[in-house]
Parts: C-alpha cells; sequence; structure tokens
C-alpha cells in the first residue's frame, strides 16, 4: 500500500465532489460513475508522463463497514495483486493503490473509453443474435485470462463489462472490477473470509456461490452464460418482479429453476437452437454440465461464429440502421462509463 502522501497539495473535504482537487498525485478534472461501494473520477496522473487514469475511492460508509467486520488494510489491493499477473488486452490495467490524507482507500487504473454493457442493454433492450455472440466471444476470452492463472473472477456481469465502439463498428471489450477475485489456493466457501464478505452480482451469481459451496471455473461459465441469455431476451435468468439482491440471492438459494423461463421461449425465431441448448447448459444449475471453463466456452461459441461467416454481407440500409442507433445510443447514454454493482 501506498503511504499516505505528506505533502498532498490539498486536504480533502467532507464532500465527496471532489472535481477540481488534488489525492496524491491525481488531479481529479471529472466524476466518472458513483456506485454503492466506490467513486471513480477521471483524473490527470503527475510526471513525466502526465497521463490519464481513473481513480477509484471508496465511499466513507463502506470503508467504515469493512472496518467495523474487522477487515485490515487496503481492499484494493486484491484487485492489483490480480492485475499484476493478469497481461490481457481486454482486461483493465490497475497501476497502484494508496490512502488519501484523511484515510479514504483508493485505487489507480487505467482509463478506458466506453460504456458499461448494462448500460447499453438497459437502452436496447435484446440485442441481434450475431452481435451479442461476437461480444461474448471477446468478454469469454478476458475471462480466460484468468482461468488460465487459476483465478476465478467471481463477478462477472453486464456492470463490469466495458466497451468502447469505434467509427468503423468495431467494438472492444474491457473486463474491470476484479476486487473480489478468488486466487487458486483460496477459498470461498461458506464461512470463509471471501464468502463473508463478498459474493458478487445476484442476477449473474452461479447457484453453487450464492449457497456457500464454493467457486470454480464453471462458476464464471455460468456468469458468461448468464450474460449471453439477458442480451438475447433482454432480460436476466431470474425473472423477479424487483430484482433486489436480497430477492435474487433467496431465488438462488431456494433452489428454484434457473433460468426461471427458459430460453427458447424468449429468443428470436433466427437463433440457432444449437446455440440456445449450448447457453441453457452454460447456466445449468448442474456445474459438470457447463463448458469446463471459459477457454471450452469460448470454444463452443467460435464454432457459431465461424459457421456464420459465409453469410451474405450487410446490405447498405442494415449498416446505415445500425450506425442511426449507435448515435442516438451515444446521445442518450448517460455521462458514467463506470457501473457499479449494488
Amino acid at each position: 500500500m501506498n503511504n499516505i502522501s505528506s505533502n498532498a497539495e490539498q486536504a480533502l473535504g467532507d464532500t465527496d465532489d471532489l472535481v477540481g482537487r488534488v489525492i496524491d498525485d491525481l488531479a481529479v478534472v471529472e466524476l466518472l460513475g458513483v456506485g454503492a461501494s466506490g467513486t471513480v473520477y477521471k483524473a490527470i496522473e503527475k510526471g513525466p508522463t502526465s497521463r490519464m487514469v481513473a481513480i477509484k475511492l471508496m465511499n466513507r460508509a463502506e470503508q467504515k463497514l469493512r472496518e467495523d467486520l474487522g477487515e485490515q488494510g487496503n481492499p484494493f489491493e486484491r484487485e492489483l495483486k490480480v492485475a499484476k499477473v493478469i497481461d490481457s488486452p481486454s482486461v483493465a490495467r490497475v497501476h497502484r493503490v494508496g490512502q488519501t490524507v484523511d484515510g479514504r482507500y483508493f485505487l489507480v487504473m487505467e482509463l478506458v473509453e466506453g460504456e458499461p454493457l448494462a448500460t447499453e442493454l438497459t437502452y436496447r433492450g435484446k440485442l441481434p443474435w450475431k452481435e451479442a455472440l461476437s461480444l461474448m466471444v471477446d468478454i469469454g476470452k478476458a475471462v480466460s485470462a484468468f482461468h488460465q492463472l487459476n483465478i476465478i473472477h467471481r463477478d462477472v456481469s453486464p456492470g463490469n463489462v466495458l466497451i468502447k465502439t469505434h467509427r468503423d463498428g468495431r467494438r472492444r471489450v474491457k473486463l474491470i472490477d476484479f476486487g473480489i477475485a478468488m486466487l487458486g489456493h483460496e477459498s470461498d466457501k461458506e464461512g470463509t473470509f471471501l464468502f463473508d464478505m463478498a459474493l458478487g452480482t445476484p442476477q449473474y451469481m452461479a447457484p453453487e456461490q450464492a449457497i456457500g459451496k464454493g467457486s470454480t471455473r464453471r462458476s464464471d461459465v455460468f456468469s458468461l452464460g448468464a450474460i449471453f441469455y439477458h442480451m438475447l431476451t433482454g432480460t436476466s435468468v431470474l425473472s423477479l418482479k424487483r430484482a433486489t439482491a436480497h430477492a435474487c440471492m433467496e431465488y438462488l438459494r431456494d433452489g428454484k429453476a434457473i433460468p426461471s423461463i427458459p430460453l427458447a421461449k424468449l429468443v428470436a425465431e433466427d437463433v440457432p437452437p444449437a446455440l440456445v441448448r449450448m447457453i441453457e447448459r452454460s447456466i445449468s444449475v448442474d456445474s459438470e454440465k457447463r463448458p469446463s471453463d471459459a477457454d471450452a466456452f469460448v470454444k463452443e461459441c467460435e464454432r457459431f461464429k465461424s459457421s456464420d461467416s459465409h453469410a451474405s454481407p450487410q446490405s447498405n440500409r442494415e449498416k446505415l440502421g445500425k450506425m442511426v442507433g449507435s448515435l442516438f445510443r451515444r446521445k442518450q447514454a448517460p455521462k458514467s462509463r463506470f457501473s457499479r454493482r449494488d
């Protein structure tokens, strides 16, 4: 952990409006997002490079809760530790962690341009299956970078996937927020530190993770499948009137059907039946029926992507429709480029 800067240019006030202030050697220039546990800002890092970065500060209430529960040290240390060993262009880089002059923990990371997949799904609802498939391959490859090092992400969700759309239509995926990732020698079974302190995003959480039996690579595969289900249907695998974290956890722990509505009943007619079956296996309650890891999931997805490679090219009308839709979403999208889980 970095020491508290003794020569900080400005002390932080009681307010969380930090734009225009200096934290350590970071000049805060813009608020990017506010969540239940943290606030993210854009900042300029002083020094020879003067690079733009993102700084994530833990909210005061969240930090106090963790301290009251006996947690010691900077919780962002885990995210830094994981980031140091993950080498993938689809995984956001973490530069360092520290503590402000008034004691709040922060993390400095790569500034990722783009919007959360969660935001896009809010505006668009369902995605065309070919577009969803292409995104899932990229998201799966990002998760595979964790699995290759025997690390379980444990919180793969639309809020933790940032997507940047380029002018030529290309889309780049970045996976963020791996502060509750589990290293190979650790356990998150009920009664352990990882289970007690953090669980993940319930709407995309594998049932075995929710009931305290522990996470495996197949648990992350469930989350990938749950994201795919959402992209194709416009709804979560848990079709609840109020999908609060508490309601989702109760649903998962009660052993009810997952998904609550079969995928085949909700998808568009042009979605290949074999793809539907593959996704249903990925979100099976029986983890042994799922692909073994993210790499196996990606390979199954790529079978459908390659089979579509000889399809007729898009018509000019289809291209124009996508371009207009992209411009509309860009105009309507909220300012925040980060989304935090509740």
